[in-house]
């Protein structure tokens, strides 16, 4: 099963367990409640995107396309904050940039692992 989130995919399911895939699971253990915050943020973005074929890539899934001082107004966060918060969720293996040279990174936001499991 894809860690990326597919157009076609019920969300609603995935959304009720939601929670409890980060409380006690020692792979996020680490994650800031920020973070968590952040995370849960571009997954809502990444959501209401999913009827914009522009914004899926085949192969991979949905991504965001937000730069930094966006990121920052969305969140309330400043823009150093957002990049470290974009550094944590990248090591936790919960999103990934892909940088696209002028233009804003495009951040795929992917699915949590389950119960500590290796990230791929």
């Amino acid at each position: 099963m894809s860690r990326f989130f597919q157009p076609e995919e019920d969300q609603s399911a995935f959304a009720e367990g939601l929670f409890q895939l980060f409380i006690g699971n020692p792979t996020y253990a680490s994650l800031s409640r920020r973070a968590i915050r952040f995370y849960l943020t571009l997954l809502q973005l990444t959501w209401e995107k999913r009827d914009n074929d522009e914004d899926f890539t085949p192969g991979l899934g949905l991504y965001l396309a937000h730069s930094r001082p966006e990121l920052s107004e969305i969140s309330g966060s400043n823009i150093r904050m957002v990049t470290l918060i974009c550094r944590e969720l990248v090591k936790a293996g919960l999103i990934i940039e892909k940088k696209m040279g002028q233009q804003a990174n495009r951040i795929y936001v992917l699915k949590p692992k389950k119960g500590g499991q290796p990230h791929d």
